[in-house]
């Protein structure tokens, strides 16, 4: 159950969209962001997207990684993990959403099972 809803208005007002996040507070994980908002581009365009993320290296000594991987009956998600406890997230597009995952505790690989829960 989540302990907090916000909802936002974005974008024009040719294009108006809403942003709307759910706080959940897991045990052993802390405090987990879920974002969903409609996608600003295809699933096609996302998939692309996604695969080049991995191929993208920070500056010499940078720490963390991307991942592509599959979620929800093998849609494609890209995993974000900073290193020494700093944030990570999971997004991906679903039904014409695009859903992120997000947490400030750096839990590696895990958290593609963690977002498939919330």
């Amino acid at each position: 159950m989540p302990v907090a809803a916000f909802s936002e208005s974005f974008g024009s007002a040719r294009h108006a969209s809403h942003l709307i996040a759910f706080a959940f507070d897991i045990p052993t994980t802390g405090r987990v962001l879920v974002y969903e908002y409609p996608a600003q581009t295809t699933p096609e365009a996302f998939a692309r997207s996604i695969a080049a993320k991995p191929k993208i290296r920070g500056p010499l000594g940078s720490t963390g990684y991307y991942k592509v991987a599959s979620i929800r009956g093998g849609l494609p998600a890209l995993i974000s993990v900073a290193n020494g406890g700093a944030p990570w997230s999971v997004e991906w597009l679903e039904n014409g959403i695009d859903v992120m995952v997000a947490g400030n505790t750096a839990i590696g690989d895990r958290l593609l099972d963690l977002a498939t829960r919330v």
